[in-house]
């Protein structure tokens, strides 16, 4: 049976249940894509489910807030639609996130591996306009192989907003994994 979409929600007028659903969705794509860590052949539709969780933090953070997102996908814009001092705190939670020491000892074994002339940049912003393009560059990981963005920080990112949604929204349902958060993937062909 075809079941119809649910009505379009006004962002500004979301209630707590509205977040509350955003986030579930967010975490079932955070869950699955943990799991496929390690997975080589699976990385393309990893990175299109971190993509889809950030999109969808970024949202509920909107409808937290009673912000709209406007129709839009791109995390960057979404990102601009919050209030200064959530952006501030997903920032710092962002840099907390990249200090971890499991985070900087893979960031150090990875650097070290890298070929002549290709560098990673970690910066917050740079990264969040990267994963932007993300859920349709990956999905489609089979064209234009060689134009893939490369996304060093999109668990980190994503983690982070996760993080924000938990301390911003009580008692939100978590769904706690055991999977590895962290996931970079650097393109041959970029320097």
């Amino acid at each position: 049976m075809l079941q119809r979409k649910p009505p379009r929600v006004n962002m500004e007028k979301a209630t707590e249940e509205t977040v509350r659903e955003i986030f579930r969705t967010a975490e079932r794509n955070r869950a699955a894509s943990e799991k496929m860590a390690g997975d080589a052949e699976q990385f393309g539709q990893r990175i299109t489910l971190v993509a889809l969780a950030i999109e969808l933090y970024l949202k509920a953070l909107l409808a937290a807030h009673k912000k709209a997102h406007g129709g839009m996908h791109e995390h960057d814009k979404l990102f601009k639609r919050l209030p200064d001092s959530t952006k501030a705190q997903v920032r710092a939670r962002y840099n907390a996130e990249m200090m971890r020491p499991e985070v900087t000892t893979k960031i150090i074994a990875l650097m070290m591996r890298m070929p002549a002339g290709v560098t990673l940049d970690f910066d917050f912003d740079k990264n969040l306009t990267l994963g932007s393009k993300a859920f349709v560059k990956w999905r489609y990981n089979y064209e234009d192989a060689d134009k893939l963005p490369a996304l060093p920080t999109c668990c980190e990112i994503c983690e982070a907003l996760r993080q924000e949604l938990i301390h911003t929204v009580p008692d939100l349902p978590v769904i706690e994994t055991t999977g590895d958060r962290f996931m970079v993937f650097v393109h041959r062909g970029q320097g």
